[in-house]
């Protein structure tokens, strides 16, 4: 494979090209690894990424967050994931991490960024510092203030999650929260620019809201039934499912810090979300990764996830690749390892469609053309 300019230029058996003058290449060999493309994560809360959640987000200096965030964006890149979108943050701290790794001042993956979540007033948060709406009118407000501010998606919360609530709210995850109403008017926002919404929707009534409301994308999708599937089939909506996240609130929420209802919610939510996630694949709803890390969560760990929900590694690898850029409407530039595309790939010591494990044993990662890891 001749990567030039970005590029991949050619691919073919060594002699078969000539773009490149010889000695004038740097050369890559990996004998025995294998060549993916580079992995995307689409439910990424890098500011959060390692915080203690028994510690509000108000106690801590902005100065942490953004510090935290900057090292986990260099851990993306080292662990193959050479695009991701995150959803959710304090004070549009993702915006400007945006910004400063495409003007190479911080080291990262391509980089997709909602800022700050729009969420019900009065709706418990844990960590970010939302925009709070309570009306239409309110909800175009915000999702304007976002889009002003540079928001690639605008990100509602929908209805309450695994992690949402407190002790004094112990209902079943995925409770509505958002009107239709509401996130019809962020969402009519959103798509003058061009731009696009996703929704936090986990319970059963609030996704087909979301879905009938305009939204572009479901995260979570934890409860679908076979009316909710026909709306996402509808508008080619896809789901990110997020099942490694609420595996681990289940097994390791309390040792982390997470109130006991959370940790109860999630031990309730995986069986019916990894269902989901199976039965939309199997209907034709586009299905990718995202990871939604809190502590340790990866891209690769996702996929591995799918897996077990019942789709093959082949599938489960393209949600990570292929299908997660068409989410995003990169699947021109990027996703495949095919002429003309931007050369972001990950070469593995093994192979994943036989050793799902290999997704975490990337020995390079090339991004944008550059090798940005190596062995040593």
């Amino acid at each position: 494979m001749v990567v030039q300019d970005d590029h991949i230029r050619a691919i073919g058996p060594v002699g078969s090209w000539t773009s490149t003058e010889p000695g004038a290449a740097e050369i890559v060999e990996a004998p025995g690894g294998t060549l993916i493309a580079g992995l995307i994560d689409l439910h990424m809360h890098v500011f959060q990424w390692g915080q203690r959640h028994d510690v509000p987000w108000q106690r801590e200096h902005i100065m942490e967050a953004a510090m935290r965030g900057v090292r986990n964006a260099s851990t993306l890149l080292d662990a193959g994931v050479t695009t991701a979108r995150d959803v959710g943050c304090r004070d549009n701290l993702s915006i400007g991490l945006r910004d400063l790794i495409r003007t190479g001042v911080v080291r990262g993956p391509r980089f997709l960024a909602s800022g700050t979540n729009l969420q019900a007033e009065g709706r418990a948060s844990y960590f970010f510092q939302p925009i709070s709406i309570n009306g239409p009118d309110q909800a175009r407000a915000a999702a304007r203030r976002q889009l002003r501010a540079g928001a690639d998606w605008i990100k509602v919360m929908a209805m309450a999650g695994v992690g949402g609530g407190t002790g004094a709210l112990v209902g079943e995850p995925g409770w509505q929260e958002l009107t239709e109403e509401e996130i019809h008017a962020a969402a009519v926002e959103a798509h003058h620019p061009g731009r696009k919404i996703t929704a936090h929707a986990i319970g059963t009534d609030g996704i087909k809201a979301a879905l009938r409301a305009g939204v572009d994308c479901i995260e979570h999708g934890s409860y679908l039934d076979d009316e909710a599937i026909e709306l996402m089939l509808a508008r080619d909506v896809p789901l990110v499912p997020t099942l490694i996240i609420t595996r681990n609130l289940g097994e390791y929420g309390a040792e982390r810090g997470f109130e006991r209802n959370i940790v109860e919610r999630a031990k309730r939510t995986l069986e019916a979300a990894m269902v989901s996630a199976c039965r939309a694949q199997r209907a034709g709803v586009r299905v990718a990764v995202g990871s939604d890390v809190d502590v340790n969560e990866t891209a690769a760990q996702e996929v591995r996830m799918l897996i077990e929900a019942g789709l093959s590694p082949m599938e489960a690898l393209l949600a990570c690749t292929k299908v997660a850029a068409s989410v995003i409407q990169l699947q021109d530039s990027i996703g495949t390892l095919e002429v003309g595309k931007i050369a972001d790939m990950v070469i593995l010591d093994g192979n994943p469609l036989v050793d799902p494990l290999a997704l975490d044993r990337p020995s390079h990662v090339i991004h944008q053309g550059a090798v940005v890891k190596s062995p040593g």
